[in-house]
């Protein structure tokens, strides 16, 4: 029977994340919401250019500025674009894509998502890790093999985007501002465009290639960092043809 405990999905999601324990639960804002019923979400704070679900879910969190540069607020701990910002004795760490993966925590507990677009993207389910309270999860049974065989691959998934992402460093040179902190999750091809974002965005997608631009600002938000971030901010799948989106934005860049 210990063997078993061991090695059910909710014990190996808790050693990987650092944790006691773990509670699956059908969506990551349900897992929130489990927190918030008894402690204190009213207090939380958020940054200004994050998921508008989690805006929704906490609509009188204060929205704290963000730096250009990163796209991260300072001293929040809600991870960001696979960005990991540490922020030491906080309550909650929101962190969807799993930048604490194999490394120490530094909250009381920790929310982890599997939904669609996340570093172990299972189509839908979410993780509460913690070392002291108890929690009801309500969790889609079907999943179960679904993450657990995603997570028997990870890191493996890992070391494959980080040799893609390496890849396209290397074509797109310094075409594009870097984002000046190491990307702890490989989970999109970051870079920046001052100016000319919108026009690469356009030529890309005329050539029938993805690309992304990130959360704009919540609404209502007047911080220029958040601002700028979101006009600047451009990401790429890692697997997409890098050599060929590379091209199309040095010779949009040159226009």
């Amino acid at each position: 029977m210990f063997w078993i405990r061991r090695n059910t999905l909710e014990a190996k999601l808790a050693k990987v994340m650092g944790f006691e324990y773990c509670t699956l639960f059908d969506t990551a804002r349900n897992a929130l919401k489990a927190v918030f019923a008894v402690t204190r979400g009213n207090q939380y704070e958020i940054p200004s250019n994050v998921c508008p679900a989690l805006g929704q879910i906490l609509p009188g969190a204060e929205r704290v500025p963000v730096d250009s540069a990163t796209g991260l607020a300072r001293r929040v701990p809600v991870q960001l674009y696979g960005y990991r910002q540490e922020v030491p004795n906080a309550y909650l760490d929101l962190d969807p894509l799993m930048t604490g993966f194999s490394r120490k925590p530094f909250a009381e507990i920790c929310i982890i998502s599997f939904g669609p677009k996340k570093m172990l993207d299972a189509g839908g389910g979410a993780a509460l890790l913690h070392n002291r309270y108890s929690y009801k999860g309500n969790f889609p049974e079907g999943l179960r093999w679904v993450i657990g065989h995603l997570l028997f691959s990870f890191e493996i998934e890992l070391q494959i985007r980080r040799e893609k992402i390496n890849e396209w460093d290397a074509l797109l040179g310094d075409s594009c501002v870097r984002i000046p902190v190491e990307q702890v999750m490989p989970w999109r091809v970051m870079r920046r465009i001052p100016g000319k974002r919108d026009e690469v965005v356009k030529a890309v997608r005329a050539a029938g290639y993805p690309v992304g631009t990130n959360y704009p600002p919540l609404p209502g938000v007047t911080d220029e960092g958040a601002i700028r971030w979101g006009k600047e901010v451009i990401n790429f799948f890692p697997d997409s043809n890098a050599k060929a989106i590379s091209e199309i934005i040095k010779r949009t860049l040159a226009q």
